[in-house]
């Protein structure tokens, strides 16, 4: 397999699916032309239902409007896979890799992320089992606890895994992947029995990675400059990495 150079890797936080969406598109031509590095970017997201292209015609567990008043928002997707709630409380994890350069297909892509699941969920005691033909991590036959969605555009991918850490998974159950009826998602919490630091879950993340996709990670603390601008977010010159004065309406 092809040897990695460090891949950024930067800790979005809670960030809109949307504006993340157009930072991956950004680097994913970025990438593909070589003025950028491979990037990993994790993050979690306010409220939002998904729909990759095997969903186009599955029908949503609420109307739209209906959603939208409970303050979540629905996109179409050119991700592979079904209909996924993504919110507070998972991990979601968006690898722009150049598989050309790594000579790596869609579906040995898609197993390697398997993989890094899996190890990443034993870290915690919990046994992650892969299941032929449906895309993701089960901890039973009829328990899911990750999903994954891939897309790849010049050769370089994006989109990626969603883990369920913690929170609220009512609307997750709503939806039904695959159409299997008889399909639960679970989280790391319900399985466990134990909170789980959704910090400490995306630090042992990155060291999973880097061990599944042979490569160094290089982490970056703060937000670098032009992701925060194609995010929107504009702090202050002193300080970028925190966004308090953009949230505020604040600027200096």
């Amino acid at each position: 397999m092809y040897q990695l150079a460090a891949v950024r890797t930067v800790w979005l936080g809670r960030v809109d699916y949307q504006a993340c969406h157009t930072l991956q598109k950004t680097l994913v031509e970025e990438v593909s032309s070589g003025k950028s590095p491979e990037t990993l970017l994790l993050a979690e997201h306010n409220p939002v239902i998904t729909k990759g292209y095997c969903a186009k015609n599955e029908s949503l567990p609420l109307a739209v409007e209906n959603l939208e008043r409970m303050g979540i928002s629905v996109h179409d997707s050119e991700r592979g896979g079904c209909g996924a709630f993504l919110g507070p409380g998972q991990l979601v994890v968006y690898p722009i890799l150049n598989l050309k350069v790594r000579m790596l297909g869609p579906t040995e892509y898609t197993r390697l992320l398997e993989q890094m699941l899996v190890e990443l969920l034993s870290r915690y005691h919990i046994l992650g089992e892969v299941h032929a033909g449906y895309p993701g991590v089960w901890t039973s036959a009829s328990e899911m606890i990750a999903s994954i969605g891939v897309a790849v555009s010049r050769g370089v991918s994006y989109h990626g895994a969603m883990l369920n850490c913690t929170g609220d998974l009512t609307l997750c159950n709503l939806l039904k992947p695959f159409g299997l009826e008889s399909l639960r998602m679970v989280s790391m919490e319900s399985v466990s029995g134990q909170s789980v630091s959704l910090y400490e879950l995306q630090q042992n993340c990155i060291r999973v990675f880097e061990k599944v996709f042979s490569g160094k990670c290089r982490i970056f603390d703060t937000l670098p400059e032009d992701m925060a601008l194609t995010l929107g977010i504009r702090p202050c010159a002193i300080c970028w990495s925190c966004g308090a004065c953009a949230a505020r309406g604040i600027m200096p």
